[in-house]
């Protein structure tokens, strides 16, 4: 069952001297360095969070407005849980197009 010194040293030098042809690629789609942070949005689809916002939250949403304010609150939520110290980073991760799909 174990192998004798000699045989070691032979698969150690052999596997040293070897090199190793690596070749990667990214072709998967809907991927993203922030995808850690889809079982905190499906958990806050669970709890109906953003119906519990709109049920709770009288702000009118401006003429002039990209975002409804719901989505403003709920990303900006994700983004702490996430880490963010910045509003850039915040920026980052609410124009995540897969984190934004999933939200």
């Amino acid at each position: 069952m174990f192998m004798k010194s000699s045989k070691k040293k032979k698969l150690k030098k052999q596997k040293e001297d070897t090199p190793i042809n690596v070749n990667i690629e990214m072709t998967g789609k809907n991927m993203t360095v922030n995808s850690g942070l889809i079982p905190i949005l499906n958990f806050m689809k669970k709890l109906k969070f953003s119906g519990v916002l709109r049920n709770n939250i009288s702000i009118e949403q401006g003429s002039n407005s990209t975002y409804d304010i719901v989505d403003i609150i709920q990303m900006v939520i994700v983004s702490i849980i996430a880490g963010a110290t910045a509003m850039t980073h915040i920026g980052v991760i609410c124009n995540d197009e897969v984190i934004r799909k999933r939200a």
